[in-house]
């Protein structure tokens, strides 16, 4: 990691990329670029690669254009998906007005004025000062503990 904590916010709604922009910049030495669409996003990352200064995390929406078509999608369903094909080690956060449950990325953030999410965010980006295999080592045990909670819950099931 360099000096600066690196961000990728892929994000479509100006004020929600401003809101994390604000809540980002108190951790102090932050580098944050912005994506409005997954293809935007994309080539970011890749270019972020080729320069050899790859993102420390990208903070992702669920739902966002794809390209500059601007036509709404599952976009960060298909960010996880491209990440994980390419291997490519960045942690994800999504920050969404919607409540989801993604064991294999670094974590969730429900974006609600009712919710403290600023406060969610920053705890994930804390996170960071973790070396890429303590993140991915706690990302597995996360998947893990809920694969076994769900083969008990199977189990519980099938007695009764």
């Amino acid at each position: 990691m360099t000096n600066k904590l690196r961000i990728l916010n892929i994000e479509d709604t100006m004020l929600k990329h401003l809101d994390i922009a604000r809540a980002v910049k108190k951790l102090g030495r932050v580098e944050l670029d912005h994506a409005k669409n997954l293809k935007s996003g994309l080539t970011m990352i890749e270019a972020s690669f080729a320069e050899n200064r790859p993102y420390d995390v990208i903070i992702s929406d669920m739902y966002y254009p794809a390209d500059e078509d601007g036509v709404d999608a599952d976009s960060g369903n298909r960010l996880i998906e491209i990440m994980k094909e390419k291997e490519a080690n960045i942690p994800i956060i999504i920050c969404s007005t919607v409540r989801f449950r993604i064991p294999e990325i670094l974590g969730v953030v429900h974006y609600s004025a009712n919710a403290d999410w600023e406060r969610e965010l920053l705890e994930l980006l804390q996170d960071q000062s973790m070396t890429a295999e303590e993140i991915y080592a706690k990302v597995n045990r996360e998947r893990e503990e809920l694969e076994a909670a769900k083969r008990e819950y199977a189990i519980a099931e099938e007695s009764h």
